[in-house]
Formats: C-alpha cells, structure tokens, sequence
C-alpha cells in the first residue's frame, strides 16, 4: 500500500514539474550580448580598440567604451557619448521571409543624461553575398532620446523580414549627436531572434508599453526596466 501511494505521488510530481517548467526562449544569435568578454591578447595599438569586446566591430572609439558604470546584467555595457557605435554580423543560416527581431537595453543617468537631440538607435542591416550592406532593406529602431526618464532600462526593439539575396544581417548600435547635445548613453544585453513568419522589410515593433516597478537601489542594475514594444 505504501509502495503504491510512493509510486503515485512520484508520477504526480512529474506531471507537476511538466508545467512548471517555463517555455524555452528562442535562441540569440549574438554572441557576448552583454559586453563581458574581451579579446584573449587582444594588442590595442594594433587594433586601436583599447576595450578589445570579443565578437564586437566598434568605429569612432574615442566616442565610445565597455564601461563597467552601469549594467542591466553582469558587470558591463557598451557606452556611447558621440557619434559612432558598435555593430555585430550574424547568420541564422538567414532565411527568405523570416521576421528577425534586434532588441536590447538602453539606459541614461541621471549624472550625465542625455540632453539636446541626440540619440541612440539600433539598426537591422542585411549583407549579400559579397558582404555588402543592402541600403533599401535596413530598417531601424525608435529613437532613444532625451525624452526617455533617466536611471531606467528601456527595452528597444526592431524587427524586419530578411531579403531573398541576404546572407547575414548585421545588428547596429549608433549614437547620433546633435549640434549643443550632450550625455551619454548605456546598452545591454543585445538580442537576435528569428519570430519566423511572412512579414512586411520595413516593420518595427510598437505592439505595447510595459513598466516593471522594482526597488531601485544604489547598484544601477536593479533599478527600473521599462519596456517599449513598437509597431509601425
């Protein structure tokens, strides 16, 4: 009698655990998302990147840093203050008519927010076969602008559809300042994934605001995510 109701409390707890489990994400197709590795003897007056972010391709670096200020995961995030940004290639394999989604945090603080009209973008590029950007298929985010509140991450994203001659897409972050702008801006955790599904070159994601209320504490990555959806 014993031995029964063991075996039957063992399948219960089975079946339980089943729907506990959480739904696996999809898979991200950038590597380093969140700034932690660096280049193994990387030599920064060869390459001139003295950071050296494994996986990464930065341009205008004297605008721009792996900074270990502010982080929405681990201990660093990518800094921007000027024109210039970062930018990685991927390959899913791509695939014709595949939606593909770019997301990731940004963040402004209060000691040095970002004021005037300068902003932060990310931007979908594809590459064709010779690995050259197909202007007309490029699609970016909204803008992360002075108008966002400081001392929160914000999640921003973009989505677009691949093109049939794409062989890999290209993940952009870029700064653009504006004559009298000023401040800086932090991004974390970037994020490719493939939604799948026929869906127009030119969308980007507006589908809903959400604002997640935490504790905000001195450490800058506990404060408040916000995220922003956006379809256009």
């Amino acid at each position: 009698m014993l031995k029964d109701s063991f075996k039957i409390f063992l399948i219960a707890l089975c079946y339980l655990s089943f729907f506990l489990v959480p739904p696996s994400r999809a898979e991200n197709f950038i590597l380093n998302s969140s700034f932690e590795d660096t280049l193994e003897n990387k030599n920064p007056v060869a390459s001139k990147d003295a950071d050296g972010i494994k996986y990464w391709m930065r341009w205008l670096h004297q605008n721009n840093e792996r900074s270990d200020i502010a982080a929405h995961t681990g201990k660093y995030s990518f800094k921007n203050w000027e024109s210039g940004g970062i930018y990685q290639n991927f390959a899913a394999p791509i695939e014709k008519g595949k939606t593909y989604r770019i997301s990731c945090y940004m963040y402004t603080p209060t000691s040095d927010r970002l004021k005037g009209g300068s902003y932060e973008i990310i931007k979908l590029e594809w590459l064709d076969t010779n690995g050259v950007v197909m202007g007309p298929d490029t699609v970016q985010s909204p803008h992360f602008d002075s108008n966002m509140p400081a001392d929160t991450w914000h999640l921003i994203s973009v989505q677009g559809s691949a093109p049939e001659k794409a062989v890999n897409g290209r993940a952009v972050l870029e700064f653009i300042p504006s004559q009298g702008g000023s401040g800086a801006i932090f991004c974390d955790d970037v994020e490719v994934e493939v939604l799948g599904g026929e869906g127009g070159q030119l969308t980007v994601s507006k589908e809903e605001i959400k604002k997640e209320e935490v504790v905000k504490e001195e450490v800058v990555n506990e404060k408040e995510d916000e995220t922003i959806d956006w379809q256009w």
